[in-house]
């Protein structure tokens, strides 16, 4: 039988950016307030996901992500609360259900000795927004909970390597998601904006992260590559861009 694998994600939360309140109903409804709630979500999650249907788990991906526009000054206890159960806690305990998953594996096929090889790989989704602040909008919760996400890879990828597990993270630039199809309807303005500050002049296509995405899940590509973050952004952060100019 060929190797089955898996990609266990979180799939992304699209929220518009100035939501403020959480759906009552819906699929992500289980995503309360309550972190203890989050918690048992989460594990239930992964354990079902693995041992139900896949019975293996080599690669997780997990691309959370909710975003509210409060300023600094104004922003609630119930905006970080929100913002940090999802992008931070959700991502954080769905990893630690698929990595341990991974090791146990692991144990039972070599014991203690260490991987002399990549065995998994798991991958967080960051985003531009802790590489350059945009004045366009006032997101200094969301940018708190994508640093803390990238600052988790250098020490579980540490953790994780005697076992052969690469722990990345993909920053991704402006993306055509169905949150930034909402963002363009309501704030046309912010989204041109946006265009301004890529090279290309235009926000990128899902489709274009494909290959960083394949290509960090792949052991044979980047075998050797672990404890460190993708910047994909269309060359955003790389210039002094007419937007700021002028």
């Amino acid at each position: 039988m060929r190797r089955r694998r898996l990609i266990a994600s979180i799939v992304q939360l699209e929220r518009q950016s100035r939501c403020h309140h959480w759906s009552r109903s819906g699929p992500w409804a289980r995503f309360r307030r309550d972190l203890g709630v989050c918690r048992m979500q989460c594990g239930l999650l992964g354990y079902s996901v693995r041992v139900l249907y896949f019975g293996r788990i080599d690669i997780n991906i997990n691309a959370a992500g909710i975003v509210y526009d409060q300023s600094f000054l104004t922003t609630t206890l119930g905006n970080m609360q929100k913002t940090f159960a999802v992008n931070v806690t959700g991502s954080v305990l769905i990893a630690q259900a698929c990595a341990n998953a991974m090791v146990e594996r692991y144990k039972k096929q070599c014991g203690d000795i260490p991987a002399p090889h990549a065995t998994g790989t798991i991958i967080f989704i960051a985003s531009i927004a802790t590489y350059m602040t945009s004045s366009a909008q006032q997101i200094s919760c969301y940018t708190a909970s994508k640093a803390a996400v990238k600052g988790l890879v250098k020490p579980v990828a540490m953790e994780l390597s005697k076992y052969g597990i690469r722990v990345n993270s993909l920053s991704p630039g402006y993306t055509m998601t169905d949150m930034m199809r909402s963002l363009q309807s309501e704030q046309p303005d912010l989204v041109k904006q946006f265009e301004k500050e890529t090279m290309f002049g235009r926000i990128g296509l899902p489709e274009e992260l494909q290959g960083a995405i394949l290509w960090l899940c792949s052991d044979r590509a980047s075998g050797w590559y672990t404890g460190q973050d993708l910047l994909v952004d269309g060359g955003a952060t790389s210039w002094k861009h007419p937007a700021v100019l002028g």
